[in-house]
């Protein structure tokens, strides 16, 4: 198996002074290669994002692998590690203003460098070999910038537009329980690979994620946030989740905000997830948090051909003004009287 640890030098690449992108590598002289694969790879890190179209960078990484022979891989994944380390800087380079045109021309090249790390990874990827997908993905963790990782799990990810298919996905997939790991972009391929992997195991993942999440713990709240977004795209069944989800719109203010914006998101994506928390708030939990979401989530909720109907509500609502006006409960009732007022004026308009 290919050697992950990246090689201590990159002969016809070096640094460039402080904010200058390195030069582009080159592969080993003594390197197994031919005229074809050495125009390639040096293509490869030399495209103009300003200028390019959408198809450059994808036929590039055609030329790449068609290039590519078995006996020459070893070299341009080993030239492609040892590169890395000189990458460390392009995060700060890549969100710096740009707004002059000096900034702007010295963005240019690291902008081009980045290109190269996924025109590469994607054509190694394009015959396929365990072997280079586990180098690409323990390449994952030797490299600080996360522009330059999240170039690699798009190629390990697969691409549609070059046919190739997933790669390495339990290497991926065991970041999620790697507790060292806070990079949203291995999190992500975290989720994705085990839903390729297995979606019953990735829809336990989510519900465990969301399962009363440690707010003062960064990972947790991304791990929780990554899960409502891949409950939404893939559409998740909300009676699934629900009492995982919902719970969460009670969190704090000033804590957990962005976290507890995801789930009063996730209440509002669709009629079977708002009346799900209609449900929710009239079997276990009325919270004051939960009704105001009631509320608030129902305009979003009626958009659409698909979205929430007056005659999917009332019956809802009504029963729920009376159980707090039995109670004597002026603040809730007034919730649900208000939008039950509101859906007269709708009828009557």
């Amino acid at each position: 198996m290919l050697n992950a640890k990246p090689a201590t030098s990159s002969k016809g690449s070096k640094k460039g002074a402080k904010g200058e992108a390195p030069e582009p590598p080159a592969l080993d002289a003594d390197a197994v290669q031919t005229p074809e694969l050495a125009r390639a790879f040096s293509n490869a890190w030399t495209v103009d994002i300003s200028r390019a179209s959408s198809e450059t960078t994808p036929k590039r990484a055609q030329a790449l692998g068609a290039a590519l022979k078995p006996e020459s891989l070893t070299s341009v994944l080993q030239a492609l590690g040892a590169y890395l380390p000189l990458l460390n800087d392009v995060d700060a380079v890549m969100t710096r203003d740009s707004k002059t045109p000096k900034e702007r021309e010295t963005r240019k090249p690291w902008q081009s460098r980045l290109a190269g790390v996924g025109i590469v990874a994607h054509g190694v990827r394009l015959a396929p070999s365990e072997e280079a997908d586990a180098y690409l993905a323990a390449l994952l963790g030797s490299s600080t910038s996360e522009l330059v990782r999240e170039e690699i799990v798009k190629a390990l990810l697969g691409d549609a537009t070059l046919g190739t298919q997933p790669g390495a996905l339990e290497l991926l997939a065991a970041y999620l329980e790697d507790p060292a790991c806070t990079d949203l972009a291995l999190l992500r391929a975290g989720f994705r690979s085990l839903y390729t992997t297995s979606p019953k195991k990735a829809h336990d993942r989510w519900r465990k994620a969301l399962s009363n999440p440690d707010i003062q713990n960064p990972r947790a709240v991304w791990l929780a946030k990554i899960a409502f977004e891949q409950a939404e795209a893939h559409k998740a069944d909300v009676d699934d989740l629900a009492r995982f989800a919902f719970p969460l719109i009670k969190l704090p203010k000033g804590r957990g905000d962005d976290l507890q914006a995801a789930a009063v998101r996730f209440a509002g994506l669709s009629r079977e997830h708002y009346l799900a928390l209609i449900a929710y708030v009239s079997e276990h939990d009325d919270a004051p948090a939960l009704v105001e979401t009631v509320a608030e989530r129902f305009y979003w909720a009626s958009l659409g051909a698909n979205g929430v109907k007056q005659e999917d509500v009332r019956p809802l609502f009504k029963a729920l003004e009376k159980r707090y006006l039995g109670q004597a409960d002026s603040v809730r009732a007034a919730i649900f009287t208000k939008l039950l007022a509101g859906l007269s004026r709708e009828a009557k308009g």
